[in-house]
């Protein structure tokens, strides 16, 4: 029981911080607008995504994403984690900013994560340094890949990433007009189980 509890305390971590918020040292464009006029679908006040994790392939838990407030600058993000084993509950804040070419995101030690590429293409890549120095990398592999989870299927662009402190590669299946739809890290994967994009 104990194991799945430290599973599940990492795979939270991985999701947070190298899927979903990974620091940038790319050179950024400003901002092109605030929060109250995002032409990005998901990018909505009330906005909501949960997740199904898995750890070693046992269901470990949920995430559950929600879009807060417009501070004029960008969201603030609520996360909130829960094991289904022992009912532990993790909270964190996030905050999302849309540039010219990203919507970048601030949470725990990472700042400026670049987690969302407008208008991505296939063979795109770019890199950027975590909070803990590791460097990642990622690459756009497919643009038309569908996928079926919980939550639907969808026709998804595939980013695959590998990163300095990290072993293996890591897919993510993004859709441009939900968000992140799945994600598979080796020994943790992650399921969109529901939704609400206004």
């Amino acid at each position: 029981m104990k194991l799945k509890t430290i599973l599940f305390k990492h795979a939270l971590c991985l999701l947070v911080t190298i899927s979903f918020f990974s620091c940038s040292d790319d050179n950024d464009s400003d901002d092109v607008s605030s929060c109250n006029d995002s032409v990005i679908p998901f990018l909505k006040k009330g906005n909501t995504w949960t997740y199904n994790i898995k750890s070693l392939g046992i269901d470990n838990g949920q995430l559950t994403l929600t879009v807060k407030n417009c501070t004029g600058d960008g969201f603030a993000v609520d996360m909130l984690a829960t094991d289904s084993t022992f009912d532990e509950i993790l909270t964190n804040d996030a905050f999302w900013k849309e540039t010219d070419d990203f919507i970048l995101a601030d949470v725990a030690d990472n700042v400026g994560a670049k987690m969302f590429r407008k208008n991505a293409q296939l063979g795109d890549t770019w890199s950027y340094t975590q909070g803990d120095g590791g460097i990642t990398t990622h690459e756009v592999i497919k643009i038309d890949s569908v996928v079926t989870v919980p939550a639907g299927t969808f026709t998804c662009k595939v980013y695959k990433y590998t990163a300095t402190d990290i072993f293996n590669e890591s897919f993510v299946f993004w859709n441009d007009e939900i968000g992140q739809i799945k994600e598979d890290a080796g020994f943790v994967s992650t399921e969109l189980t529901s939704y609400t994009v206004n």
